[in-house]
């Protein structure tokens, strides 16, 4: 048996269809002994078109049909012709990302550290300076900064005259991280000193810082309190 062009099906002999794909197969021409009728001669097959406007057309053992031939190109009579087109081509396929498990674990890894490094530093600020709505006092925040093995912890200050002018406190920030402001009552002091000597009056000290010029001076303090505070009035 012949088979299809199309597909590769088989077919039946002298059949004008592949049973399979419908595609139209090769043509054979019958010849119809003259003298003879198409019916008493030809079962089913491609004979001369009786018409003359096609080459062959198809008799299906008891009529004839419109599937029509020419050139050994089958169509269907009054029906437009369609070029064949191809099969399309298969999309491409991505193949998936892989990665190894020492990858995989590694990334995890990581963003477990970050995580801890910004827990951390977000629970030392609020460690050492409390909260918005229950914040530390000057004297609370000193006390976390002191060492831990209860030795003393010394800052280098300014004192800020304006701000401890409208106080009463001795208002101070550290010489290197002006934002990092502290305000200490005098009472909550063990000892002053000015230029190098004992002062017991708080009110000399506190006079002292109100020049003109913010004056330069140390803070002592340990995890019990404020030990000495200091001020140099002196270049």
């Amino acid at each position: 048996m012949p088979n299809c062009q199309s597909c590769g099906g088989e077919y039946a002999e002298g059949a004008g269809f592949c049973p399979k794909c419908g595609a139209g197969v090769a043509v054979a021409e019958v010849e119809v002994p003259a003298g003879q009728a198409v019916a008493e001669t030809a079962p089913a097959a491609w004979l001369a078109d009786p018409t003359g406007r096609h080459e062959l057309r198809y008799w299906d053992s008891r009529e004839w049909t419109n599937h029509v031939s020419d050139g050994g190109v089958v169509s269907v009579e009054g029906e437009p012709q369609v070029a064949a087109q191809p099969d399309p081509e298969p999309a491409e396929t991505v193949p998936p990302v892989s990665m190894s498990r020492a990858k995989r674990a590694s990334i995890v890894v990581a963003v477990v550290v970050v995580a801890l490094l910004v827990l951390g530093f977000g629970g030392l600020s609020v460690w050492r300076n409390g909260t918005p709505n229950n914040p530390l006092s000057s004297q609370e925040r000193l006390m976390r900064l002191a060492p831990s093995d209860g030795s003393t912890g010394v800052l280098d200050i300014t004192y800020d005259n304006e701000a401890s002018a409208l106080t009463g406190n001795y208002e101070f920030y550290e010489t290197d991280h002006p934002s990092s402001r502290y305000e200490i009552w005098p009472n909550e002091v063990e000892m002053l000193v000015i230029d190098g000597a004992d002062s017991a009056d708080p009110f000399d000290f506190y006079m002292v810082i109100q020049g003109p010029e913010p004056l330069p001076g140390t803070v002592q303090f340990t995890n019990d309190g404020v030990s000495a505070m200091t001020v140099t009035t002196q270049e």
